[in-house]
Formats: structure tokens, sequence, C-alpha cells
């Protein structure tokens, strides 16, 4: 967690209006510096990092998205993955070998973390999924990267993944040996330039010019919270946003602990919004202290939701019948949030387009009876996949094994 977090000035009106212009000024402001620790300045990084369109689109006169996915992965990912990637790509000093990102993915984080640091020298990725709970296209984008990332089959849940990271990064010896660091946003260089598509909503609804919108509340499709942690932060910088509300599939351990302030161990149980199958967010531990362990005030401040299966699926067949729109299937948990009703606050609804259609095709197909089209930049890898099966739990010798073995 942050020691301390700055309150932000409203931008200046001229400041362009793209995303990438938000984040980089932000940045420094944010960080701490006008500079990184190696003279890279915070801005350009970010810059660099956000250099994608992130738009708004509206469906009909009462709900908006904010679409997260026109990145190179085509996942609200690749915001954090690659800011943090230009970061650990400066050179540092005295410090020899390799460093080695370990990371677990319910989806989309491996994609972003293995394009971010593909062919970058000094960097590898070992990325642990679980068996059968992500889709194929977004599987074979971290399995087919190339040499310096490898992927790790783990069978169960993605909580035995992240616990088998969470487990080796609290290891002195393998840290200081592979020199590790994660990628997930238990990394706040992976969570903290979240924050960053937050501020530029805050813009488009008119922070820091006369006559802007009233912002209605934001809806944030949740699992392991990293995404609605990062908008508790930006709004604690004075970014004018509405109520935050945190849309979760059937695995709702956010709405089971704003009721008792308990957590519970809870079979996770797989969903058509399998990137959000999470049954011990790890980012709950950040919210709970941001509210100094208060649960009800966490309720009020950012309400949870859990939403069915056929609650998906109708805003899947709402959004294509009314608008014409195809969603997948994370974003119309935040949708379906929307047309149930009875959300905080006035003005009109921004929902957070997580993903693109195009990486669970098989869900579309299901639902609405069509294959989304595939845009440019999801075209079939040809390269190898590299891929190698855990059968027991990561240790420092396993993961010295599985690195000589397949990422040389």
């Amino acid at each position: 967690m942050p020691a301390s977090w700055p309150t932000l000035p409203p931008p200046p009106p001229d400041l362009p209006p793209e995303a990438g212009a938000t984040a980089g000024w932000a940045a420094p402001r944010l960080l701490g510096d006008a500079e990184s620790r190696d003279g890279v300045p915070w801005a350009r990084i970010a810059r660099d990092a956000l250099d994608f369109p992130v738009p708004m689109r509206s469906l009909g006169s009462d709900l908006r998205l904010l679409e997260l996915f026109h990145g190179p992965t085509l996942s609200f990912k690749d915001v954090g993955a690659r800011f943090l990637a230009r970061l650990l790509a400066v050179p540092d000093e005295g410090a020899g070998g390799s460093r080695t990102i370990l990371v677990a993915t319910s989806g989309d984080t491996g994609g972003a973390v293995a394009h971010a640091v593909r062919n970058v020298p000094g960097i590898r990725a070992v990325i642990l999924f679980p068996r059968g709970r992500v889709s194929e296209v977004q599987r074979r984008q971290f399995t087919t990267a190339g040499p310096n990332v490898l992927a790790v089959e783990v069978q169960g849940p993605f909580d035995r993944c992240q616990a088998l990271v969470k487990g080796l990064l609290g290891n002195p010896a393998a840290r200081a040996r592979f020199r590790l660091t994660s990628a997930n946003s238990i990394n706040p260089g992976r969570l903290l330039p979240q924050t960053f598509y937050y501020l530029h909503l805050a813009r488009l609804l008119g922070w820091g010019r006369e006559g802007g919108t009233e912002p209605g509340p934001v809806i944030v499709p949740s699992g392991n919270l990293g995404n609605v942690t990062a908008g508790v932060l930006a709004r604690r910088t004075g970014a004018p946003l509405g109520p935050l509300v945190a849309a979760c599939n059937r695995n709702d351990a956010l709405v089971r602990f704003e009721a008792d302030g308990e957590t519970r161990e809870v079979p996770v149980r797989p969903t058509a919004s399998s990137a959000m199958d999470v049954g011990r967010p790890s980012n709950l531990e950040r919210l709970e202290d941001l509210f100094d362990h208060d649960h009800a005030a966490l309720a009020r401040e950012v309400p949870a939701v859990r939403i069915s299966e056929d609650e998906t699926r109708e805003a899947m067949v709402w959004a294509f019948r009314a608008h014409e729109v195809i969603l997948d299937p994370h974003t119309a948990v935040g949708v379906a949030a929307v047309l149930r009703g009875g959300l905080p606050g006035r003005g009109i609804p921004t929902v957070l387009a997580t993903a693109h259609p195009a990486k669970f095709p098989e869900v579309v197909e299901a639902v609405l009876g069509r294959t989304p089209e595939r845009p440019p930049g999801l075209t079939e890898p040809t390269r190898p996949e590299r891929v190698v099966r855990l059968e027991g739990d990561l240790d420092l010798t396993t993961l010295a094994g599985l690195l000589e073995e397949g990422c040389r």
C-alpha cells in the first residue's frame, strides 16, 4: 500500500484528450518525483504504456461503456502490464542476472504480461494458469509469446496459482536467486497505473473543464479486486467520479465479506466470466486497509452485487438486440448490474468494458449464435507453444528446473 496518497489538482483544460496524455500528466504527481530512479521521466513511461485509445461508447441514453480493450492484447490488463514492463526494462546498474516475473493468471493478465515483456532483454516471465479455465484465445496469447516467456499449467483454480506465486515470492532465497517480482496486482507497479483510466474517465466527463457532466456510478467487473481498488485510489486523489460498484459473478467473495466482515473458504465455481472466478481475492486485504477494516464502510462506499449466469447471458442478448453491440462475458456482468437497477448515485452509469469479445468466442457463440469478428491484433499465432505442467507445489528447486527447461 502507498504510505501516502496525493490529492490531484484539476487537469489543465488544454491537456490533450487522449488517455496517454492523462497518464503522462498524472504519473509524476502520483509517484512523487519528476523522474524515475534511472532518470527516465515517469510521464514518458506512462504515455508509452497507454498509447492506445480508451474511448467511450453509449448504449442508448442511459448507459455508457468505457472501452479498455484497445491495447495489444485486447484487455484492460495491458495498461498495468505495459507500465510495469517499462519500469523493469530500465537498466539496473550493479544487479546481475535476469529478472524473473512470476505471475498467476485467470486469463487476461497472462497475455498482457507476455506481450509486454517478450524480447525485452534481461526479463523472463513464468506464467501460472489454471488448467481448462481460460479461453483458447487467452491461452495462446501467453503460451506462444517467445523464448523468454514460459507458461505453467496448474491443476486447480486460479486461487491455487495465486497461492503458489505468493508462496515463492515470500521465499527470500528464491527472490535473491531469481530476482523475483510479480506482475499481478499484488505488485503496486501493476496496480497503481490502473488509476490512469479512471482519471481519463473523469476527464471525459468534464473534470478540468467548465460545464462537465454529473458523474454517475462506475460499475467495475470484479474478480481479484485490483480494478476496483485502483478506482478507490483514483477517487481519493480528488477525481470527481461517481460511486463505485463492484459487479461480481457467483464467485462473490466481496459480496459475502461486505455482509458480515468474514472471509471464508468457498470452492470456486466456473462461470462464463472465467477471469473473475476467484475465491480469495488478494486485493481484499488492500480494500480492508483503505477502509480501516470497517466492512460496513466498504459496503457503503463500494457496494458489491452478485450477478447470476442467467443475468450475464441476458445482458449479452440485450446489448446485441438493442444496440448491435457484442459484449464479452465480463463486461456483461457489469451491464447486468445496470439492467437490474438500484444503483447508488445519480447520473448516467458507466461500465468498464474490460476485454474484447473476440477473446471469448466460445461464450459469445453459445449465447448469441455468432462468432465475434477477430480484430487485426488478434491473429492466430503461428509460433509453437511453450507449456509445462506443474504436478506438485512450486518451490525454489522446481522453479529452477522450469527455468532451465523452458526459459533459455
